[in-house]
């Protein structure tokens, strides 16, 4: 999501630049000092940061190149517009950050900051975001930052921070597909019903319907071609009495098996076939996509008599 600090920030910053007449001091890249580099308040901003997530006992965060040329991109584009402009945010940080090639991940956030006149501007933007009513910049939750600066027309410092969640490793998908099978056996027995017995066979179908959904970016028992659950299974040459399958797509979840099984239990139909008495044969297919999504199938089976 886009931080609401985004907007807040550039119209608070915007509202003292021409109430309180902070434009009258010298611009925040040159002070009574010298000037003062975009890299060098850059790096007073990830500083700070770090410093205030220690302060409050978070975790620091991880400062990446990637996500310093996002937010270096932001900056740019915000300074060269008009400061009347700048509060109209452009695409939204998930676009940002997929033209970077930044696509895995749970979370993401910019903050965004305008302004003139401070011997310490690191530390005034800092400030600003810790003391915003919206503040995530003490989130337990963060994992990774970037840090983009640039001059405005008027010489006023644009500071741009995005803000990111990783997303939970995937999990080794062989396994997945095993403990899949073995939670839903263990239901089965919970209930009094037989286990279901694995077959290599079903798993090679099932692994194709899933890797399918994850390529082609749909979730549906049909596919686009107009193929069948019933369709795939004959074409794999297997002959059965019975048949059905249940399909799952999950995203940066921490427990994938959990909350598979737990999401077909709740749903009549899926429930239904997990626990169907007359199925004696079973196999579990997954797949993932490029940002981590990962789709399940499994299929059940009465073989023909």
């Amino acid at each position: 999501m886009e931080g609401v600090q985004s907007i807040r920030s550039l119209r608070r910053a915007a509202a003292a630049a021409l109430g309180t007449g902070l434009c009258a001091f010298a611009s925040a890249w040159a002070g009574p000092s010298g000037e003062i580099s975009p890299e060098a308040i850059a790096g007073g901003v990830a500083t700070l940061v770090q410093t205030a997530r220690k302060d409050a006992g978070v975790p620091a965060l991880e400062r990446r190149s990637v996500l310093d040329e996002a937010a270096q991109d932001r900056a740019a584009a915000m300074a060269a517009l008009p400061a009347e402009r700048r509060l109209a945010v452009g695409e939204t940080v998930e676009v940002l950050l997929e033209r970077h090639g930044v696509r895995r991940y749970r979370g993401a956030e910019t903050r965004t900051a305008v302004l003139a006149g401070y011997s310490d501007p690191a530390a005034e933007v800092v400030a600003l975001w810790r003391d915003a009513r919206d503040s995530r910049l003490l989130d337990r939750a963060w994992t990774a930052l970037g840090i983009g600066t640039a001059a405005g027309r008027e010489g006023e410092a644009v500071v741009v921070a995005v803000f990111v969640e990783d997303a939970p490793p995937l999990p080794d998908l062989a396994s997945l597909e095993e403990l899949l099978e073995v939670a839903v056996s263990d239901e089965r027995e919970r209930r009094g019903l037989a286990p279901l017995q694995p077959s290599a066979a079903l798993r090679a179908v099932a692994r194709a319907h899933s890797a399918d959904m994850a390529a082609r970016g749909f979730f549906d028992h049909m596919s686009p071609d107009g193929e069948s659950p019933a369709d795939r299974v004959r074409g794999a040459g297997i002959r059965f009495s019975k048949m059905s399958e249940n399909i799952a797509r999950s995203f940066h979840v921490d427990d994938p098996v959990e909350t598979t099984v737990q999401g077909w239990l709740d749903s009549p139909r899926h429930r239904r076939n997990m626990l169907d008495p007359n199925v004696s044969e079973t196999a579990v297919g997954a797949a993932s996509d490029e940002e981590g999504r990962l789709y399940v199938t499994q299929i059940y089976l009465a073989p023909a008599e």
